[in-house]
């Protein structure tokens, strides 16, 4: 999903950079939800540090905690602006990016701004009724790209049938759906079936919910730093025309 994303906005709307973010739900949130399905509920740190397994090969890719609300993507926004070197305009966008069902779910295409940029990935049984609504609505005024953008129909990842597989002690069905160092990560620490107790530590650099490390901005700093020019970054994809100098997602 955020790698098609990245793909659409270097390829296709000529973006010089692209970094993706994924943002932690708090706690009772996901208690809440994990409770309703009797599935196993793990902690932010728990999460934050299997986002980090997970993302290990993508250093494009962070989290962050979700403390502030709306405050994040202000934070995010001005931490890469002022880590950007130069002293010439420095134009960052931010998208926020959700699933097809999401989307249809609360019409969200009608917030679609230039401050409120969005990305809407088609899920197999969303993807028509979608491109039917944002139709109409780009008829009347709304969905108007580049505030509001359709990425292509991709294949749908069951959650619950990862917990499933992981609840059985199906290794090889886990990994079939879930990144396998996070796979391994889940049955080494005992967090597959629910019940189990949960580590009282969580690896070294991982925020921790009690105010531990950089709550807010999780790991941002480390994959920023990456994609604008520090010592071993990553280099961009293709070189920045002079319409496009200075323009960063």
């Amino acid at each position: 999903m955020y790698e098609e994303a990245r793909r659409m906005l270097l390829e296709e709307h000529g973006y010089d950079c692209v970094l993706g973010y994924f943002i932690l739900n708090g706690d009772s949130w996901v208690k809440k939800k994990m409770d309703k399905a009797n599935a196993v509920h793990l902690s932010m740190h728990e999460r934050a540090e299997l986002l980090q397994i997970a993302t290990a090969k993508h250093d494009w890719l962070g989290y962050v905690h979700l403390r502030d609300g709306y405050r994040t993507e202000d934070s995010l926004v001005e931490a890469v602006r002022q880590l950007i070197p130069g002293k010439s305009e420095k134009v960052v966008m931010h998208y926020d990016m959700n699933g097809a069902d999401d989307v249809l779910k609360y019409k969200k295409w009608f917030n679609a701004s230039r401050t409120n940029m969005m990305i809407t990935m088609c899920r197999p049984g969303s993807t028509e009724e979608l491109r039917k609504h944002v139709r109409e609505a780009q008829e009347d005024g709304y969905a108007q790209s580049p505030y509001f953008l359709v990425g292509p129909e991709l294949p749908d990842i069951s959650s619950t049938l990862a917990r499933t597989a992981l609840s059985r002690g199906d290794r090889a069905g886990a990994v079939k759906l879930l990144d396998e160092g996070v796979v391994d990560w889940l049955i080494s620490h005992g967090r597959t079936r629910r019940g189990d107790s949960p580590p009282d530590t969580c690896s070294e650099g991982t925020p921790k919910p009690d105010g531990g490390g950089d709550t807010t901005m999780g790991c941002i700093p480390r994959f920023v730093r990456s994609m604008i020019g520090a010592p071993g970054a990553a280099k961009p994809r293709h070189r920045p025309s002079r319409q496009q100098k200075n323009r960063l997602q």
